[in-house]
């Protein structure tokens, strides 16, 4: 049997968050985390400022905004998403 070279670019965990505005819960950043076997892998709080960084670099209050972390599969980015305030569960809105 020949053994398969290790592939450094291999994916080794995903994660999902999303930032959203803390009073009206709409959904204002997507933020995708992959760590490859190559790389480190990033605790959580460490992607959460990563979250906030990304949402105020591209415009958003980052005071304002607060960090969810989901499954990637509950995003359809053809529409708008919410975040639950009552249920802290994203929620599919309008089409975009």
């Amino acid at each position: 049997m020949i053994a398969k070279p290790h592939n450094p670019l291999h994916a080794h965990s995903s994660r999902c968050y999303v930032a959203y505005d803390a009073e009206s819960g709409d959904v204002v950043h997507v933020h995708r985390v992959t760590s490859f076997l190559s790389g480190t892998i990033a605790d959580v709080a460490a992607d959460h400022r990563r979250v906030l960084e990304m949402a105020g670099r591209a415009g958003h209050d980052a005071g304002r905004l607060r960090v969810l972390a989901l499954d990637p599969s509950a995003l359809d980015l053809q529409h708008a998403h919410r975040v639950d305030l009552e249920t802290m569960r994203v929620v599919r809105g309008t089409k975009v």
